[in-house]
């Protein structure tokens, strides 16, 4: 199996955002509307319930979506068997679903940690704004090393990757 390249690995994951901004805009849209009232209230008043809220609602689903797609026998989200991608572990064998939780969970801390300074920055805080700064812009150059990472590692693998013995291979 050759290692899959760092642009398919990125086409990949847009083709798995589609699927993500259609859970958002169809499930989580239609709950915000039919729901309003509570739903908004939930990202309104304090930011430990909106993060909360946003994990159970957006990261959560996210989240088991690909821990369970790369741990199945399918090896991969749906992005990836578009583009004929696998995700192995270091003997080359299918993951286990505690390493596909804990690679997810590695792949999205940017973006949760993201979240989380957000809703410190836009609602009323007890964290100082320079830490709220702080955070936001590690979770930033966070997310550029995850982006850039696979493209100068000699075998196109990203921090998580390193981390958690997985590998991203182009199938056949």
């Amino acid at each position: 199996m050759k290692n899959a390249g760092a642009g398919r690995r990125i086409l990949a994951f847009g083709f798995d955002y589609l699927l993500i901004l259609l859970y958002g805009i169809g499930v989580v849209g239609s709950v915000a509307v039919l729901f309003r009232e509570p739903f908004t209230s939930l990202f309104t008043h304090s930011p430990l319930v909106a993060q909360a809220s946003g994990f159970v609602v957006i990261t959560l689903p996210v989240f088991l979506y690909f821990s369970i797609s790369e741990g199945s026998r399918h090896q991969g989200t749906w992005g990836k068997r578009r583009l004929r991608l696998l995700v192995t572990d270091n003997t080359g064998e299918k993951l286990t679903l505690g390493k596909a939780l804990l690679r997810s969970g590695l792949k999205f801390l940017p973006w949760e940690l993201a979240h989380f300074f957000i809703w410190h920055a836009a609602l009323p805080s007890s964290l100082p704004s320079g830490v709220v700064v702080a955070g936001l812009v590690g979770a930033n150059l966070l997310l550029v090393i995850y982006v850039a990472f696979p493209f100068f590692e000699k075998n196109s693998r990203n921090v998580y990757d390193l981390r958690v013995s997985t590998f991203v291979y182009t199938k056949g």
